[in-house]
């Protein structure tokens, strides 16, 4: 019964967070007619839903896994996304045409962009090494 009640709490959380987010863009957005303003805030919006759901996934990832690390590896790799969404955010929003900027954004856009996959892979390879360990010691036992 206990659990059904943690379920509903939460989805009620996930709503209010859509529903704030959602909000905040549109107050943004009211009291102007320049379109670059309403894109802006469709932008920023954006990154909050992408940031909320990747901050959500590390806080998954840290109570399912054990400390170990693959758990490590996950939670860097998500890590480097987040950067990445900002690195974004910077590049178009922030930096625009100032050309020192926009080229340290491109050359920082390639830290997630191969870090990110390498350590999901070492996450699999990790949780892959741990499940054929056990699997050799149960075969032991039997």
């Amino acid at each position: 019964m206990r659990m059904n009640s943690d379920r509903q709490e939460s989805d009620q959380k996930h709503y209010g967070v859509y529903r704030f987010t959602n909000a905040c863009g549109r107050l943004q957005c009211v009291y102007t007619d320049d379109e670059s303003v309403f894109q802006y805030g469709d932008v920023q919006r954006e990154f909050f839903i992408y940031a909320g759901l990747l901050l959500y996934w590390i806080q998954s990832v840290r109570t399912r896994l054990l400390p170990t690390r693959a758990r490590s590896y996950a939670i860097a790799a998500a890590s480097l996304m987040l950067f990445y969404l900002t690195l974004r955010v910077f590049k178009y929003r922030v930096a625009g045409l100032e050309p020192v900027a926009n080229r340290y954004a491109v050359y920082a856009y390639w830290i997630p962009q191969v870090m990110a996959p390498a350590l999901f892979l070492m996450t699999c390879v990790r949780i892959r090494a741990v499940s054929m360990k056990n699997l050799n010691l149960m075969n032991v036992c039997f």
